[in-house]
């Protein structure tokens, strides 16, 4: 029987071993009890349909802090990396819900804040949000490499953000690589947990749900990278003249209908449905 043996540097036993903030209850209604260190979401959508806007309000309650004096913020206090690549994400909309998310807390918990106490608050959470903002594919593969030395140099990270991951295609395309469109999501995720894999870090991303490959094509079928699979599928969907919005969440075996709503800073979830 053979014996196979792990090789890791010493940088990668020390990443393996640091413990890092979990994020277990970020959202009861998408993820249950979830999300887990190293498991990776998807958040796909069509037009208007809020894919900059949910990922948004998970990454502003990961820097939120869990309490401030005897207030119940219920934050998480954790760092986050965000590859800004699409450039819908807006530094003053998530000022503005961790505002709103703040003011919700001082009123369940009857408290009072001043408008310099709460400005704080936001920007100490902010200072927890690490922004690349990348403008064409070199940078963004860049970004990629570089995060193993972001990580290992802070321990407080636990989740890195892609707005989005699908960006840079028809340019990555024109220079030669991958035309399927899927794939070259499998790519990327590969290449992004050969940087992250050590560290227990959780992954979102978003794409268009319109980013799928409509040919096939054996050869590059044919390379396709092995991936560890997706953790939750959240498919977010717009009806056509009305402002009616679902998603679709698949985790584990299991797959629910969650209506919601789109405010002006924020999403209001609604009661679960059975899938039709």
């Amino acid at each position: 029987m053979e014996s196979h043996k792990q090789v890791e540097s010493g940088l990668q036993l020390l990443a393996r071993l640091c413990h890092r903030p979990s994020l277990q209850g970020l959202n009861s209604i998408l993820f249950s009890n979830g999300p887990h260190s190293s498991e990776i979401i998807e958040i796909s959508g069509n037009v208007s349909s809020g894919k900059t806007l949910l990922l948004t309000t998970l990454l502003s309650k990961s820097v939120l802090p869990l309490k401030y004096q005897e207030i119940d913020v219920k934050g998480f206090e954790v760092h986050v990396i965000l590859i800004n690549t699409d450039h819908h994400f807006q530094v003053s909309k998530i000022a503005n819900i961790l505002l709103g998310h703040l003011k919700k807390a001082c009123k369940l918990s009857n408290a009072v804040l001043g408008n310099e106490e709460l400005e704080s608050i936001v920007n100490s959470s902010l200072n927890r949000l690490i922004i690349i903002n990348c403008y064409n594919r070199d940078q963004f593969f860049l970004s990629i490499q570089s995060l193993e030395s972001i990580l290992i140099s802070n321990e407080k990270i636990s989740l890195i953000a892609i707005d989005s991951l699908s960006a840079f295609y028809w340019e990555d395309r024109e220079s030669g690589g991958i035309w399927m469109m899927d794939l070259y999501i499998k790519h990327l995720l590969l290449l992004i947990q050969k940087n992250v894999s050590h560290f227990n870090i959780v992954t979102i991303y978003t794409r268009p749900s319109s980013f799928l490959t409509k040919g096939r094509d054996t050869d590059d079928r044919a390379v396709a990278p092995p991936m560890q699979k997706l953790h939750y599928k959240i498919q977010l969907h717009r009806q056509e003249n009305c402002n009616t919005f679902f998603a679709i969440v698949e985790f584990a075996k299991t797959k629910k209908k969650v209506a919601y709503v789109i405010e002006a800073d924020d999403i209001k979830w609604m009661e679960e449905k059975e899938p039709a």
